[in-house]
């Protein structure tokens, strides 16, 4: 498909303007009107994830790994996929005196979706 990126500003650093140019103000206006044409007839791919990328969960607020929920299809959901290059993914790590104080108990087994699910829907990573 396609990628674009736009840039404004100087060489140096200085203002655009007034107080309202800056970050994304000026720059998503242009190239949203840039996309949107050259998008138009495009046919709507979706997002793969080249070989060796780890998609994981994560939480949207705090940008850490979430182990226990899963991405919704909610704009603002509070959990959502992001790409990592390899051994880059944040690890869990668990203490060793915290692993030794939980005790095992035996619950029911849940059928739960796993990683590969997404990666078969390739429904995008939001």
């Amino acid at each position: 498909q396609m990628i674009g990126g736009l840039y404004l500003g100087y060489d140096n650093p200085r203002r655009l303007g007034g107080s309202y140019m800056q970050g994304g103000t000026i720059a998503a206006p242009i190239f949203k009107a840039f996309a949107v044409k050259a998008y138009k007839d495009l046919p709507v791919v979706p997002f793969r994830a080249p070989a060796g990328i780890r998609m994981v969960r994560i939480d949207r607020r705090s940008g850490k790994p979430v182990y226990n929920a899963w991405p919704t299809d909610a704009p603002l959901a509070p959990v959502i996929w992001e790409a990592f290059k390899p051994e880059s993914e944040p690890r869990r790590a668990i203490k060793r005196n915290e692993a030794a104080a939980d005790k095992p108990t035996e619950a029911a087994p849940v059928a739960q979706p796993d990683d590969s699910d997404f990666l078969q829907r390739e429904g995008g990573i939001y």
